[in-house]
């Protein structure tokens, strides 16, 4: 790693335990945003504060029930298998999902 305050995209992805390619995804969709490591030019850099943010925003801040974490990480796994099948979802459409599964389990 070129700077502490960086991560790699396979750094990123083993931080938030996703795959590279969603890693990928979220920086094509604006999710997140990197820049070009200036040793490696085929590298992309992720600053760690960014992940940290979404990393504690997947976790949440306490306030959601464990259940709750399980149906939003439950999403996020949904959307890495759909991205996979060809149809690629954004931070907003994996809550979105998410959002479903809670308020069809409060039913």
């Amino acid at each position: 790693m070129l700077n502490t305050k960086f991560m790699t995209v396979q750094e990123a992805a083993k931080y938030l335990g996703v795959s590279r390619a969603k890693i990928s995804t979220m920086l094509k969709q604006g999710d997140l945003t990197a820049v070009v490591n200036p040793l490696n030019q085929r590298q992309k850099l992720i600053e760690i504060s960014q992940l940290t943010k979404f990393k504690n925003f997947l976790e949440g801040p306490g306030e959601e029930t464990e259940e709750e974490r399980d149906v939003i990480q439950q999403a996020f796994r949904e959307g890495e298998a759909e991205m996979k099948a060809g149809t690629l979802y954004s931070l907003n459409d994996i809550m979105n999902q998410a959002a479903k599964i809670l308020a069809s389990s409060e039913k």
